[in-house]
Protein backbone atom coordinates (compact mmCIF):
# COMPACT_ATOMS: atom_id res chain seq x y z
CA UNK A 1 0.00 0.00 0.00
CA UNK A 2 1.49 3.27 -1.11
CA UNK A 3 0.95 6.57 0.68
CA UNK A 4 1.81 10.15 -0.13
CA UNK A 5 2.38 12.07 3.09
CA UNK A 6 2.74 15.38 1.28
CA UNK A 7 -0.96 16.20 1.47
CA UNK A 8 -1.94 17.56 -1.97
CA UNK A 9 -5.56 18.32 -1.12
CA UNK A 10 -6.51 21.90 -1.92
CA UNK A 11 -9.10 24.17 -0.33
CA UNK A 12 -11.31 23.35 -3.30
CA UNK A 13 -11.14 19.66 -2.44
CA UNK A 14 -12.00 20.42 1.18
CA UNK A 15 -14.99 22.55 0.19
CA UNK A 16 -16.27 19.90 -2.20
CA UNK A 17 -15.92 17.22 0.48
CA UNK A 18 -18.20 19.22 2.80
CA UNK A 19 -20.80 19.61 0.06
CA UNK A 20 -20.42 15.88 -0.51
CA UNK A 21 -21.15 15.14 3.14
CA UNK A 22 -24.33 17.24 3.19
CA UNK A 23 -26.10 14.96 0.70
CA UNK A 24 -26.22 12.41 3.55
CA UNK A 25 -28.51 14.42 5.83
CA UNK A 26 -31.28 11.79 5.48
CA UNK A 27 -28.98 9.13 6.95
CA UNK A 28 -31.05 7.06 9.40
CA UNK A 29 -34.18 9.21 8.95
CA UNK A 30 -37.61 7.55 8.63
CA UNK A 31 -40.47 9.53 7.08
CA UNK A 32 -44.22 9.07 7.00
CA UNK A 33 -44.23 10.23 3.37
CA UNK A 34 -41.68 10.66 0.60
CA UNK A 35 -42.34 14.41 0.65
CA UNK A 36 -41.38 14.47 4.31
CA UNK A 37 -37.98 13.00 3.44
CA UNK A 38 -37.53 15.40 0.53
CA UNK A 39 -38.39 18.37 2.73
CA UNK A 40 -36.11 17.21 5.53
CA UNK A 41 -33.13 16.96 3.21
CA UNK A 42 -33.82 20.35 1.65
CA UNK A 43 -34.16 22.03 5.04
CA UNK A 44 -30.97 20.45 6.40
CA UNK A 45 -28.83 21.27 3.37
CA UNK A 46 -30.06 24.85 3.00
CA UNK A 47 -29.66 25.44 6.73
CA UNK A 48 -26.11 24.05 6.65
CA UNK A 49 -25.15 26.35 3.79
CA UNK A 50 -26.36 29.31 5.88
CA UNK A 51 -24.61 28.14 9.05
CA UNK A 52 -22.07 30.82 10.02
CA UNK A 53 -19.25 28.39 10.78
CA UNK A 54 -19.71 26.34 7.62
CA UNK A 55 -20.27 29.38 5.42
CA UNK A 56 -17.12 31.07 6.71
CA UNK A 57 -15.17 28.00 5.63
CA UNK A 58 -16.73 27.11 2.25
CA UNK A 59 -18.09 30.49 1.09
CA UNK A 60 -21.43 31.22 -0.58
CA UNK A 61 -23.25 28.32 -2.22
CA UNK A 62 -26.77 28.13 -3.65
CA UNK A 63 -28.83 25.00 -4.29
CA UNK A 64 -29.84 25.16 -7.96
CA UNK A 65 -31.18 21.62 -8.49
CA UNK A 66 -32.78 19.33 -5.92
CA UNK A 67 -32.17 17.97 -3.44
CA UNK A 68 -33.89 14.96 -4.99
CA UNK A 69 -34.40 11.60 -3.33
CA UNK A 70 -35.18 8.02 -4.28
CA UNK A 71 -36.97 6.34 -1.39
CA UNK A 72 -38.10 2.85 -0.40
CA UNK A 73 -41.37 1.95 1.26
CA UNK A 74 -41.32 -0.37 4.23
CA UNK A 75 -43.73 -1.55 6.91
CA UNK A 76 -42.85 -1.19 10.58
CA UNK A 77 -43.69 -3.60 13.40
CA UNK A 78 -47.10 -1.98 13.82
CA UNK A 79 -47.84 -2.49 10.10
CA UNK A 80 -47.50 1.23 9.46
CA UNK A 81 -46.14 2.29 6.07
CA UNK A 82 -43.01 4.43 6.25
CA UNK A 83 -40.23 5.56 3.91
CA UNK A 84 -36.44 5.73 3.97
CA UNK A 85 -34.04 7.36 1.48
CA UNK A 86 -31.95 5.07 -0.73
CA UNK A 87 -30.29 7.78 -2.84
CA UNK A 88 -30.08 11.56 -2.72
CA UNK A 89 -28.49 14.20 -4.90
CA UNK A 90 -28.34 17.97 -5.23
CA UNK A 91 -26.44 20.58 -7.24
CA UNK A 92 -24.81 23.58 -5.57
CA UNK A 93 -23.46 26.60 -7.44
CA UNK A 94 -20.60 28.73 -6.22
CA UNK A 95 -17.24 30.26 -7.01
CA UNK A 96 -14.28 27.95 -7.57
CA UNK A 97 -12.25 28.24 -4.30
CA UNK A 98 -9.01 27.91 -6.28
CA UNK A 99 -9.93 30.24 -9.17
CA UNK A 100 -12.23 33.20 -8.57
CA UNK A 101 -12.80 33.60 -12.33
CA UNK A 102 -14.54 30.22 -12.58
CA UNK A 103 -18.09 29.13 -11.77
CA UNK A 104 -18.33 25.73 -10.10
CA UNK A 105 -21.37 23.44 -10.07
CA UNK A 106 -20.98 20.64 -7.53
CA UNK A 107 -23.18 17.57 -7.91
CA UNK A 108 -23.31 16.01 -4.45
CA UNK A 109 -24.35 12.35 -4.21
CA UNK A 110 -25.23 10.49 -1.02
CA UNK A 111 -23.54 7.31 0.17
CA UNK A 112 -25.24 4.21 1.53
CA UNK A 113 -28.00 4.93 4.03
CA UNK A 114 -27.33 2.47 6.85
CA UNK A 115 -31.05 1.64 7.11
CA UNK A 116 -31.57 1.15 3.36
CA UNK A 117 -31.90 -2.52 2.45
CA UNK A 118 -31.80 -1.58 -1.24
CA UNK A 119 -28.59 0.36 -0.72
CA UNK A 120 -26.85 -2.54 0.97
CA UNK A 121 -28.23 -5.53 -0.91
CA UNK A 122 -28.42 -4.04 -4.40
CA UNK A 123 -26.17 -1.02 -4.93
CA UNK A 124 -23.37 -2.18 -2.62
CA UNK A 125 -23.37 -5.96 -2.95
CA UNK A 126 -24.63 -6.95 -6.43
CA UNK A 127 -21.10 -7.38 -7.65
CA UNK A 128 -20.75 -10.99 -8.83
CA UNK A 129 -19.03 -11.40 -12.19
CA UNK A 130 -22.08 -12.94 -13.85
CA UNK A 131 -24.20 -9.90 -12.89
CA UNK A 132 -21.90 -7.23 -14.36
CA UNK A 133 -23.48 -4.87 -16.91
CA UNK A 134 -22.04 -3.48 -20.13
CA UNK A 135 -20.96 0.15 -20.40
CA UNK A 136 -22.77 0.70 -23.66
CA UNK A 137 -20.33 3.04 -25.41
CA UNK A 138 -17.26 0.79 -25.09
CA UNK A 139 -16.90 -2.87 -26.18
CA UNK A 140 -16.08 -5.31 -23.35
CA UNK A 141 -16.32 -2.59 -20.67
CA UNK A 142 -18.36 -3.75 -17.69
CA UNK A 143 -19.40 -2.34 -14.32
CA UNK A 144 -20.95 -3.87 -11.20
CA UNK A 145 -24.68 -4.51 -11.44
CA UNK A 146 -25.35 -2.64 -8.20
CA UNK A 147 -23.44 0.40 -9.47
CA UNK A 148 -25.37 0.20 -12.74
CA UNK A 149 -28.63 0.28 -10.77
CA UNK A 150 -27.45 3.22 -8.67
CA UNK A 151 -26.36 5.19 -11.72
CA UNK A 152 -29.73 4.55 -13.37
CA UNK A 153 -31.46 6.00 -10.32
CA UNK A 154 -29.28 9.12 -10.31
CA UNK A 155 -29.81 9.75 -14.03
CA UNK A 156 -33.58 9.55 -13.59
CA UNK A 157 -34.00 11.74 -10.50
CA UNK A 158 -36.01 14.86 -11.36
CA UNK A 159 -36.39 18.21 -9.65
CA UNK A 160 -39.61 20.15 -9.11
CA UNK A 161 -39.40 21.37 -12.72
CA UNK A 162 -39.33 17.78 -13.97
CA UNK A 163 -35.68 18.12 -15.03
CA UNK A 164 -33.24 15.25 -14.75
CA UNK A 165 -29.60 16.18 -14.23
CA UNK A 166 -28.65 16.23 -17.93
CA UNK A 167 -31.72 18.28 -18.87
CA UNK A 168 -30.84 20.74 -16.11
CA UNK A 169 -27.24 21.05 -17.26
CA UNK A 170 -28.32 21.52 -20.88
CA UNK A 171 -30.09 24.75 -19.91
CA UNK A 172 -27.12 26.33 -18.13
CA UNK A 173 -24.68 28.81 -19.73
CA UNK A 174 -21.79 26.35 -19.58
CA UNK A 175 -18.48 27.47 -21.11
CA UNK A 176 -14.72 27.17 -20.62
CA UNK A 177 -14.98 29.18 -17.38
CA UNK A 178 -17.38 26.65 -15.88
CA UNK A 179 -16.67 23.37 -14.13
CA UNK A 180 -19.15 20.64 -13.22
CA UNK A 181 -17.81 18.39 -10.45
CA UNK A 182 -19.42 15.24 -9.09
CA UNK A 183 -18.57 14.06 -5.59
CA UNK A 184 -19.47 11.48 -2.99
CA UNK A 185 -18.18 9.18 -0.27
CA UNK A 186 -18.43 5.38 0.06
CA UNK A 187 -21.20 4.17 -2.31
CA UNK A 188 -21.16 7.64 -3.85
CA UNK A 189 -17.39 7.33 -4.20
CA UNK A 190 -18.28 4.61 -6.68
CA UNK A 191 -21.27 6.32 -8.30
CA UNK A 192 -19.87 9.85 -8.69
CA UNK A 193 -17.27 8.93 -11.35
CA UNK A 194 -19.96 7.01 -13.27
CA UNK A 195 -22.26 10.02 -13.37
CA UNK A 196 -19.34 12.25 -14.37
CA UNK A 197 -18.60 9.92 -17.29
CA UNK A 198 -22.20 10.14 -18.47
CA UNK A 199 -21.95 13.95 -18.33
CA UNK A 200 -18.68 13.83 -20.30
CA UNK A 201 -20.30 11.65 -22.96
CA UNK A 202 -23.22 14.08 -23.24
CA UNK A 203 -20.84 17.07 -23.28
CA UNK A 204 -18.80 15.60 -26.13
CA UNK A 205 -21.90 14.74 -28.12
CA UNK A 206 -23.12 18.33 -27.77
CA UNK A 207 -19.63 19.80 -28.42
CA UNK A 208 -19.64 21.70 -25.12
CA UNK A 209 -16.46 23.31 -23.76
CA UNK A 210 -16.99 23.22 -19.98
CA UNK A 211 -14.83 21.08 -17.67
CA UNK A 212 -16.12 17.92 -15.99
CA UNK A 213 -14.31 16.56 -12.93
CA UNK A 214 -15.01 14.08 -10.16
CA UNK A 215 -14.03 13.99 -6.47
CA UNK A 216 -14.78 10.51 -5.10
CA UNK A 217 -13.62 9.25 -1.71
CA UNK A 218 -13.67 5.83 -0.02
CA UNK A 219 -15.26 4.10 -3.01
CA UNK A 220 -14.97 0.49 -4.11
CA UNK A 221 -13.75 -0.67 -7.51
CA UNK A 222 -16.59 -0.35 -9.99
CA UNK A 223 -15.56 -1.96 -13.28
CA UNK A 224 -13.20 -4.16 -15.25
CA UNK A 225 -9.96 -3.20 -16.95
CA UNK A 226 -11.63 -2.17 -20.24
CA UNK A 227 -13.95 0.16 -18.35
CA UNK A 228 -11.13 1.62 -16.26
CA UNK A 229 -8.99 2.33 -19.33
CA UNK A 230 -11.94 4.15 -20.89
CA UNK A 231 -12.63 6.14 -17.71
CA UNK A 232 -8.99 7.17 -17.37
CA UNK A 233 -8.89 8.34 -20.99
CA UNK A 234 -11.88 10.60 -20.36
CA UNK A 235 -10.92 12.02 -16.96
CA UNK A 236 -7.23 12.69 -17.48
CA UNK A 237 -6.07 14.96 -14.65
CA UNK A 238 -9.60 15.81 -13.56
CA UNK A 239 -10.06 12.74 -11.39
CA UNK A 240 -9.38 13.51 -7.72
CA UNK A 241 -9.79 10.44 -5.51
CA UNK A 242 -8.97 10.11 -1.81
CA UNK A 243 -8.40 6.65 -0.32
CA UNK A 244 -7.40 5.52 3.17
CA UNK A 245 -5.22 2.41 2.88
CA UNK A 246 -6.83 1.03 6.05
CA UNK A 247 -10.40 1.54 4.84
CA UNK A 248 -11.89 -1.85 3.94
CA UNK A 249 -14.35 -0.48 1.35
CA UNK A 250 -11.75 0.46 -1.31
CA UNK A 251 -10.39 -3.10 -0.97
CA UNK A 252 -13.60 -4.31 -2.63
CA UNK A 253 -14.15 -5.62 -5.27
CA UNK A 254 -10.75 -6.46 -6.72
CA UNK A 255 -10.22 -10.16 -6.04
CA UNK A 256 -6.71 -9.84 -4.56
CA UNK A 257 -7.31 -6.79 -2.36
CA UNK A 258 -10.67 -8.20 -1.19
CA UNK A 259 -8.84 -11.18 0.29
CA UNK A 260 -6.65 -8.80 2.34
CA UNK A 261 -9.59 -7.45 4.36
CA UNK A 262 -9.84 -10.08 7.16
CA UNK A 263 -6.25 -9.42 8.29
CA UNK A 264 -6.09 -5.69 7.65
CA UNK A 265 -6.19 -4.85 11.39
CA UNK A 266 -4.43 -7.99 12.64
CA UNK A 267 -1.18 -6.18 13.42
CA UNK A 268 0.38 -4.73 16.56
CA UNK A 269 -0.36 -1.24 15.25
CA UNK A 270 -4.09 -1.98 15.39
CA UNK A 271 -4.04 -4.12 18.52
CA UNK A 272 -4.10 -7.44 16.63
CA UNK A 273 -7.86 -7.35 16.08
CA UNK A 274 -9.27 -10.84 15.57
CA UNK A 275 -11.55 -10.85 12.55
CA UNK A 276 -13.13 -14.25 13.26
CA UNK A 277 -14.56 -13.11 16.59
CA UNK A 278 -16.03 -10.00 15.00
CA UNK A 279 -17.66 -11.77 12.08
CA UNK A 280 -19.50 -14.06 14.49
CA UNK A 281 -20.89 -11.06 16.37
CA UNK A 282 -21.70 -8.84 13.39
CA UNK A 283 -22.96 -11.25 10.72
CA UNK A 284 -25.41 -8.72 9.25
CA UNK A 285 -23.11 -5.69 9.24
CA UNK A 286 -20.20 -7.63 7.73
CA UNK A 287 -22.20 -9.95 5.49
CA UNK A 288 -20.34 -8.70 2.41
CA UNK A 289 -17.12 -10.22 3.77
CA UNK A 290 -18.80 -13.62 3.67
CA UNK A 291 -19.33 -13.35 -0.08
CA UNK A 292 -17.68 -16.23 -1.87
CA UNK A 293 -14.56 -14.56 -3.24
CA UNK A 294 -14.59 -16.90 -6.22
CA UNK A 295 -17.61 -14.93 -7.46
CA UNK A 296 -15.17 -12.05 -8.03
CA UNK A 297 -12.23 -14.01 -9.41
CA UNK A 298 -12.93 -13.50 -13.11
CA UNK A 299 -14.51 -10.07 -12.83
CA UNK A 300 -11.32 -8.11 -13.41
CA UNK A 301 -12.44 -5.37 -10.99
CA UNK A 302 -9.81 -2.63 -11.12
CA UNK A 303 -9.51 0.75 -9.43
CA UNK A 304 -9.62 3.84 -11.64
CA UNK A 305 -6.11 5.39 -11.62
CA UNK A 306 -4.92 2.79 -9.13
CA UNK A 307 -1.49 3.84 -7.85
CA UNK A 308 -1.40 6.89 -10.12
CA UNK A 309 -1.21 10.58 -9.10
CA UNK A 310 -4.97 11.07 -9.60
CA UNK A 311 -5.57 8.77 -6.62
CA UNK A 312 -4.28 10.21 -3.35
CA UNK A 313 -3.69 7.54 -0.70
CA UNK A 314 -2.87 7.92 2.97
CA UNK A 315 -2.49 5.67 6.03
CA UNK A 316 -5.25 6.33 8.54
CA UNK A 317 -4.05 6.46 12.14
CA UNK A 318 -5.43 3.54 14.20
CA UNK A 319 -8.28 4.06 16.60
CA UNK A 320 -7.20 0.79 18.26
CA UNK A 321 -10.84 -0.15 18.69
CA UNK A 322 -12.06 -3.24 20.53
CA UNK A 323 -13.62 -4.85 17.46
CA UNK A 324 -13.04 -5.12 13.73
CA UNK A 325 -16.31 -3.34 12.92
CA UNK A 326 -15.53 -0.34 15.14
CA UNK A 327 -12.07 0.05 13.62
CA UNK A 328 -13.48 -0.37 10.10
CA UNK A 329 -16.13 2.28 10.76
CA UNK A 330 -13.53 4.71 12.08
CA UNK A 331 -11.22 4.16 9.11
CA UNK A 332 -14.10 4.53 6.62
CA UNK A 333 -15.42 7.82 8.05
CA UNK A 334 -13.46 9.58 10.79
CA UNK A 335 -9.97 8.93 9.45
CA UNK A 336 -10.73 11.00 6.35
CA UNK A 337 -10.89 14.13 8.50
CA UNK A 338 -7.25 13.99 9.55
CA UNK A 339 -4.12 16.00 8.81
CA UNK A 340 -3.36 13.45 6.08
CA UNK A 341 -6.70 13.95 4.35
CA UNK A 342 -9.46 16.60 4.39
CA UNK A 343 -8.55 18.03 7.82
CA UNK A 344 -11.24 20.56 8.75
CA UNK A 345 -10.86 22.29 12.08
CA UNK A 346 -13.01 20.98 14.94
CA UNK A 347 -15.54 23.80 14.67
CA UNK A 348 -16.29 23.07 11.02
CA UNK A 349 -16.34 19.30 11.53
CA UNK A 350 -18.70 19.60 14.49
CA UNK A 351 -21.02 21.93 12.59
CA UNK A 352 -21.25 19.53 9.64
CA UNK A 353 -21.76 16.53 11.93
CA UNK A 354 -24.71 18.20 13.61
CA UNK A 355 -26.55 18.22 10.29
CA UNK A 356 -25.59 14.60 9.65
CA UNK A 357 -26.91 13.52 13.04
CA UNK A 358 -23.51 12.43 14.35
CA UNK A 359 -23.82 14.36 17.60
Amino acid sequence: MKSNYLNPLTKKHQVISILSALSNCNQGIVGNTEKELQDHLYEQVTSALKNETIKAYIGDWDIVWGPCTQNSKQIDKKLKIEFITDNAMFVAKGQDPDDETKTLYVISISGTNLISKFGWLDEDFRVATKLMKNWETIPNAKIARGSYDGLSILKNLKNDKNQDIITFLSQLPLDQNTEVATCGHSLAGTLSPLLALKIIEWKEKEHQSFLVSTYPSAGASVGNKAFVEYAESKFGNHYHSVINNYDIVPHAWNYKTFLEIPNIYNTAKFGNIDFSATIAQYKIELVFLLIDATLLKNSGYTRIFDGKPQEYRFDGEPKVASTFILEAGFQHIDAYNSSKAFHYDDGVANAVNEYLGHQ
